[in-house]
């Protein structure tokens, strides 16, 4: 259950206006070119709509990739302008474990909402626009059917999360074999890098910070990430294979793969599976975005309430005890129920609002 990745101006002048004889020339003001300018860029983008159906797959994938990646390096290229222009050693002080100040925190936060908004955000949306022709469907953005699944899916992940720190337990556990001990020392370091880095982020006991963690931590990576992986990917997968499974464990993996933390793979690899589905099953991006947000927003609750000496660690390691897994597969068996509560009830009212259209 953790986490956690462009500026255009338009200036424009024109000339003094003669057209009054003996006039003195008018002092220089704007014109339309920015709003001309914009509407050339949208006319041209328009025309070239639906170009999955042109290039097929494989060209189409390509093109995703490319978009992708040069978003995800803008978004650093971005973030690392930040950093520059503040003149902070950020880096060298995550990388010595020295404690940051408040201004170098409020940094790093700045830096990270433009990395996500840039990272996953952008090229979801400039990717559906441009692909397809009607991009809002091909997002899966539409409204949801069954409005009781924002309390149900809620009750679902508090659930299963004794089960899944069973999971996590297990996945941290792993150990290579002597001949791979390098690449195991490589990756738990990895691991504890993207650890203290969330941590740093989540430092603080105001209220208000607690606002802006749940906003940056929570609310950003949830619908940056949920668009592209299970929005644009599996979409895009689905609409190939004919088969939502493949595209749904194949979204799920990426989704798990990109965060580059081996000692979280397993446990990230089951969250993608259950939002992938929820998607598929809801037939809305809005109801895997919520169920990520919650996810993600409750992970940063418990962190502040640490903070603040409220709850202790051992919370994040319940159900993994030798007496507590019973209740863990009691908790897992509650939730099989209410997810089976969930689908039925979204295939349900999707029939309903298909027959209706």
């Amino acid at each position: 259950m953790w986490h956690n990745c462009g500026v255009e101006q338009l200036v424009a002048r024109r000339a003094h206006n003669p057209e009054v004889a003996g006039s003195s020339p008018a002092p220089a003001t704007k014109t339309k070119a920015p709003i001309l300018v914009l509407l050339l860029f949208k006319h041209y983008f328009m025309q070239q709509q639906g170009l999955s159906k042109k290039y097929g797959f494989h060209k189409t994938n390509l093109i995703i990739i490319f978009i992708s990646l040069f978003c995800f390096l803008f978004g650093q290229f971005v973030s690392a302008l930040i950093l520059h222009a503040f003149d902070l050693s950020i880096a060298e002080s995550l990388l010595n474990h020295a404690e940051l100040s408040s201004k170098e925190i409020n940094v790093l936060k700045l830096a990270q909402f433009f990395s996500a908004l840039l990272s996953f955000v952008l090229p979801s949306v400039f990717c559906a626009y441009l692909l397809y022709d009607n991009w809002k469907s091909q997002l899966r953005i539409t409204k949801v059917n069954y409005k009781s699944s924002f309390y149900l899916i809620p009750l679902f992940l508090l659930l299963i999360m004794p089960f899944m720190n069973i999971i996590i337990q297990w996945n941290e556990s792993i150990v290579f074999p002597d001949s791979l001990r390098d690449l195991e020392l490589a990756l738990r370091a990895s691991e504890d890098s993207s650890q203290l880095f969330i941590k740093t982020l989540l430092q603080g006991t105001g209220v208000f910070t607690l606002i802006i963690n749940i906003l940056l931590i929570g609310a950003l990576p949830a619908l940056g990430e949920e668009l592209f992986f299970r929005g644009l990917l599996q979409s895009h997968l689905n609409d190939y294979f004919k088969n939502p499974h493949i595209g749904i464990f194949i979204s799920a993996f990426l989704f798990s793969a990109i965060h580059f933390q081996f000692y979280g793979f397993f446990p990230r690899l089951i969250l993608g599976l259950i939002f992938g589905y929820l998607v598929y099953f809801s037939g809305s991006i809005w109801t895997t975005v919520f169920a990520h947000l919650f996810n993600n927003a409750l992970a940063v609750i418990v962190v502040y309430f640490q903070n603040l000496g409220k709850i202790s660690e051992e919370v994040e390691s319940f159900g993994t005890s030798s007496y507590e897994i019973i209740y863990s597969f009691v908790c897992l068996a509650l939730a099989v129920f209410v997810a089976r509560s969930l689908i039925i009830n979204f295939k349900k009212r999707n029939k309903i609002i298909n027959l209706v259209d």
